[in-house]
């Protein structure tokens, strides 16, 4: 009986310090709207910093060649839309030729001349203009 006794007792014990732990645990929940996150860690700031050196990288996209066939013209994005750049030889430095508000789209050097030819719209309109760009002036 007295094995009993203590075996009770123990088990009384062991479900009594398992409720405050439970207590103890200080539970946690974000919702951002499209997720809960329930007992997840907040992630610290010099984590999301030093990510962020490899989740926003610039891609360049060959767009055509110069005039003399020695360089090419790419578009990247420079600030949050797309422009066009001259790069003049392999490793060389970028140049920026356009520096509008809105995504340069399309792009192509005019045939047998100077000029390049592209495409943008404003806004997000979807209605999308060709231009002309003299790069001798910068005008189009």
């Amino acid at each position: 009986m007295q094995i009993l006794n203590k075996l009770i007792l123990g088990a009384v014990i062991l479900a009594a310090s398992s409720v405050l732990a439970a207590d103890a645990v200080q539970r946690t929940e974000a919702n951002n709207g499209n997720l809960i996150m329930e007992d997840i860690p907040a992630i610290p700031d010099q984590i999301v910093n030093d990510l962020n050196r490899f989740q926003n990288v610039r891609s360049a996209s060959f767009r055509d060649w110069t005039e003399n066939g020695q360089g090419v013209y790419i578009s990247t994005r420079f600030g949050d839309v797309n422009q066009i750049h001259r790069v003049d030889m392999p490793g060389g430095a970028r140049q920026q030729v356009t520096f509008y508000k809105e995504p340069v789209g399309g792009v192509s050097r005019q045939p047998g001349g100077r000029n390049l030819i592209f495409t943008r719209d404003t806004g997000g309109s979807e209605f999308t203009q060709i231009f002309m760009l003299d790069l001798a002036d910068g005008s189009t």
